[in-house]
């Protein structure tokens, strides 16, 4: 059923917001877009990809805040409910879009098609910034943006998102499922490590474990056999190099070791795959820029 057109959020309103003082400033995003100014219309599937082969030419008729009415070259009737807006930024040329869900049409023509709706749905969302930066997703136990890459790519392909560098992770060379890491010995991947306390009588220069100074009620040096002695004046305690308790490996340093969260692999944090996360950037219109 058409609606009526006076009864949509996209009726005439003002584009600035006031300052302190009173003036008008434009709306974050640079100059809002003016009627008569040419467009490109992007229909979007169902599955979220740009349905680049129908893409239309048009004009915009209205725009605000809530959503926008375009005049559209189109022979035939559309044959999805959402549209990506793309249309050059007044200011600076530079493309900005918006999605938009159809909700009514109107036949202007043979060739020409009037439609209009508000901001939103599934075209609004695969354009909002939160959606487009890769996340950590608990269920996959893995980095990835809201929506399939295969469908960003396809939107970047066409030129409407722009891949950024988003970060760099660590990730398990198996199935690439994101690791924890503790220190651990580098021989055998184990967690269970310590090291031996020692001290140093500066006397003497004798060092030995800290058991073999302690006497009754007294710290005693086994080799010169000084009583009495008082930590930092006749003493220091030292500690020695870690110790596997798991292969008896003892060495300078222990390693990263890592575990796959997802896959269970325990590995050496040097065998950790380094992965580039890629995010999407896309210029919106000024009255939904944030």
């Amino acid at each position: 059923m058409i609606e009526s057109q006076e009864t949509l959020p996209c009726a005439p309103a003002p584009l600035a917001r006031t300052q302190s003082n009173g003036k008008a400033t434009e709306d974050r995003g640079g100059p809002c877009p003016r009627s008569g100014q040419r467009l490109l219309a992007v229909p979007v599937l169902p599955d979220g990809s740009p349905d680049w082969e129908h893409r239309l030419i048009g004009v915009l008729q209205n725009l605000n805040a809530k959503g926008a009415v375009v005049e559209l070259d189109s022979p035939a009737d559309l044959p999805v409910t959402e549209l990506v807006l793309v249309l050059p930024d007044p200011g600076d040329g530079m493309a900005r879009c918006a999605g938009m869900e159809v909700r009514a049409a109107l036949r202007l023509g043979p060739e020409r098609l009037e439609v209009w709706g508000p901001f939103g749905g599934l075209a609004d969302a695969l354009l909002r910034p939160e959606n487009l930066a890769p996340r950590f997703r608990p269920e996959p136990l893995a980095f990835a943006p809201a929506f399939p890459e295969s469908v960003l790519q396809k939107w970047a392909e066409v030129g409407i998102l722009r891949p950024v560098l988003a970060d760099r992770v660590l990730l398990c060379p198996r199935c690439h499922g994101l690791p924890s890491f503790r220190p651990g010995c580098p021989n055998c991947g184990g967690v269970h490590v310590a090291s031996d306390q020692f001290i140093h009588h500066f006397t003497c220069a004798h060092v030995g474990l800290v058991e073999s100074f302690l006497g009754q009620e007294e710290v005693i040096c086994p080799k010169c056999r000084t009583r009495r002695l008082v930590v930092g004046s006749d003493y220091e305690y030292l500690t020695g190099p870690p110790r596997c308790l798991e292969c008896h490996w003892t060495g300078a340093e222990l390693e990263h070791v890592a575990q796959c969260l997802r896959c269970g692999l325990r590995f050496p944090g040097s065998q950790a795959l380094l992965q580039d996360l890629t995010g999407y950037h896309v210029e919106r219109l000024a009255p939904l820029a944030g």
